[in-house]
């Protein structure tokens, strides 16, 4: 609403342009994707938004996913949740596009808007969490149906408590369903340091 989006430019120039409290399911982490780059994505801002599960209520931003939901994010300072809703995101989709960026969030692949700019020559599709991998495989069958055009998934090398590689295992995952349904895909190592995304890599000082 109209009133939703001046309470967010409020928010935004109280804090230089910059949602700088926008933190991730790790806590601790500013993000720095600018108010360009969000309006892009046909963000929205929510002051109250309300946990369907957990029934609190904190400021967040919401990126639409493919399905109609919405990806809701805290930007109030406090890690209590991130919720990520049961669909991919086609963050960026130009008309011949060269090839596909698979990544694990949402905010991974608005980050890559951010460093690069609004016009590239490539596909930006985000999985929205690890869970999510088949329908990321399936809206990229839906979207290149010909399979003429190559794959890259970039996901987070994050390390779960049980030492398990979520976003890595899911990775080959989607690399070996995409492979067998005939696509040419690969998967791309950021980074050789654990529990890194496409966001810190952005908020590095040669990000």
């Amino acid at each position: 609403t109209l009133k939703q989006k001046q309470a967010a430019e409020n928010f935004l120039k109280q804090s230089h342009g910059k949602l700088k409290k926008f933190l991730d399911n790790h806590g601790g982490k500013f993000r720095a994707i600018s108010y360009d780059v969000l309006n892009f994505l046909n963000w929205q801002y929510c002051p109250t938004y309300r946990h369907t599960n957990n029934h609190f209520t904190f400021p967040a931003m919401l990126i639409p996913n493919d399905n109609g939901g919405l990806l809701a994010r805290q930007i109030d300072g406090n890690a209590k949740s991130n919720l990520k809703p049961s669909g991919t995101s086609t963050l960026y989709l130009p008309k011949n596009p060269k090839f596909v960026l698979a990544v694990e969030g949402a905010i991974n692949g608005a980050s890559i808007l951010q460093a690069l700019g609004t016009d590239l020559d490539f596909a930006i599709i985000a999985a929205n969490g690890t869970p999510n991998e088949d329908l990321l495989v399936n809206k990229i069958l839906e979207l290149f149906p010909d399979k003429n055009i190559p794959v890259a998934i970039a996901f987070d090398t994050d390390v779960e408590k049980n030492g398990k590689h979520a976003g890595q295992d899911a990775a080959v995952d989607v690399l070996n369903s995409l492979i067998k349904a005939g696509y040419i895909a690969c998967t791309i190592n950021i980074t050789k340091t654990a529990g890194i995304d496409l966001n810190d890599v952005l908020r590095s000082n040669n990000g």
